[in-house]
């Protein structure tokens, strides 16, 4: 069995990047099912808009009390964060056995 490991660093959470994310995916959900279900493009409408509700609340109230959001990393890991990329393109990951800290690089 193969795995791959992908270690992740503290990063800020961008609520613009996440809105946008969130939009494009329900658009292209909303797109789907139109399609599969032989529906109007626009009959997900009011149900995306009541999603899309829930989800600005939830950032309005995260940006309003950013205290419990992880904190911010102190120092700078992006030449970290490049060098795992690097590894993780390059080779593979396989567990050596049970424990879960003994891996294979390959």
């Amino acid at each position: 069995m193969l795995a791959s490991i992908l270690f992740l660093l503290p990063s800020v959470i961008d609520f613009d990047s996440c809105r946008v994310n969130i939009a494009e995916a329900l658009q292209n959900f909303c797109n789907k099912w139109s399609r599969r279900e032989h529906a109007e493009l626009n009959a997900l409408s009011e149900w995306k808009k009541k999603v899309f509700n829930i989800i600005e609340k939830c950032i309005s109230f995260y940006s309003s009390n950013e205290h419990l959001l992880p904190p911010k990393p102190k120092t700078s890991y992006r030449h970290l964060k490049k060098g795992f990329q690097d590894l993780h393109s390059k080779f593979v990951f396989v567990p050596a056995d049970k424990a879960s800290n003994n891996v294979i690089i390959i």
